[in-house]
């Protein structure tokens, strides 16, 4: 239930950069019937960069880092949220105390929660004519309707004002029901590069991050039914789904879902399989797609991962004659597969 932080010590780096990860962000698992993508919102990382008790002005921390050569973002993913800033070494201290308060004492205010409630609306507008988004929304549209992965997960001013109102809930409450809830050391991990030395950088985070709450008690887990590793149903597997783009997109894309990898960190066998599959000389897959004149190129490797499960996939860019035999696309990619599984690779 404690903090975790690894720091590294280097006399000869120009910039300073702490990387705290939380394990909190579950932009699409940890979500709430009540309404539907709150956790997205709650946990949407620009809303702590948006004043604390000990630095209320909102502009502070953007303004303090662009005056002294830094810069920062964050990002949330399906299970974590990372954030993180960079900023002259001399001037590390005053950057880290106020990069730290968002996590202590953000203020959550219900002007910036208005407002971060428009720009999650205007970031869902834009996706609706992005392919990548598209496709992904149609994925978790096949996931079993019980599991976690079947969830909207970005959010919109429906989902997130309108549904809750009509429910007589506070968004701006829930806001900070979650952060008060979650945003605590179990789920914290820090990683700080600087030329402080170890016992100066210790002193830093136990000063500050030292002060974060110790829950929660224990973290959720995705790996158990209904959130088991069988995302999507016997219905929704070896299936053809065709997809009309807005961008003049030609390829084919397999997917193959797979219990989860990530804690095979040593071995990384879905690395190996990515490097033979994504191979390109003489005999690979993309060799012969060439050969036919049915694709241009090709990539292949893990994703969506999580600890529930993950998705193989194996993407092809078609030719014109491709898109018209995406069966004999799939014939040299099965054919290929199958020789994997009958031959060791030599």
């Amino acid at each position: 239930s404690r903090t975790t932080c690894t720091c590294c010590s280097s006399p000869t780096t120009k910039l300073t950069r702490p990387l705290p990860r939380w394990r909190c962000g579950w932009a699409t698992f940890r979500t709430q019937q009540s309404c539907p993508v709150l956790r997205t919102f709650a946990v949407r990382e620009h809303m702590l960069f948006l004043g604390t008790d000990k630095y209320p002005a909102e502009e502070e921390y953007k303004s303090f880092l662009a005056k002294h050569g830094g810069r920062s973002n964050a990002f949330t993913s399906t299970e974590n949220t990372t954030y993180y800033f960079d900023v002259l070494q001399q001037h590390f201290d005053g950057a880290f105390d106020r990069f730290s308060q968002f996590f202590l004492h953000p203020l959550f205010t219900p002007s910036a929660v208005d407002r971060e409630l428009n720009a999650v609306q205007s970031e869902n507008q834009k996706n609706l004519q992005n392919d990548g988004w598209r496709e992904f929304q149609l994925l978790k549209n096949l996931a079993r309707p019980d599991h976690a992965f079947h969830k909207f997960g970005s959010g919109n001013i429906h989902t997130l004002r309108d549904i809750p109102q009509s429910k007589g809930i506070d968004t701006h409450a829930r806001v900070k029901e979650f952060y008060q809830t979650f945003y605590g050391a179990a789920a914290f991990k820090l990683a700080i590069l600087s030329r402080h030395s170890l016992d100066e950088m210790q002193t830093h985070v136990e000063e500050t991050f030292g002060q974060l709450p110790k829950y929660p008690p224990s973290l959720p887990s995705f790996v158990n039914p209904p959130h088991g590793e069988h995302a999507f149903p016997p219905e929704h597997v070896g299936v053809r789904v065709k997809i009309v783009p807005v961008k003049n997109n030609k390829k084919v894309k397999f997917l193959f879902p797979l219990p989860s990898h990530r804690h095979l960190t040593t071995k990384k066998p879905t690395s190996y399989v990515s490097h033979l599959v994504g191979h390109e000389g003489e005999g690979s897959i993309l060799h012969k797609l060439k050969e036919e004149g049915l694709a241009t190129g090709l990539s292949a490797g893990p994703s969506r991962v999580n600890t529930a499960f993950e998705l193989f996939s194996i993407t092809t860019n078609l030719t014109d004659r491709g898109m018209a035999n995406p069966d004999a696309v799939a014939g040299v990619v099965f054919a290929y597969l199958a020789l994997l599984r009958s031959e060791q690779p030599k």
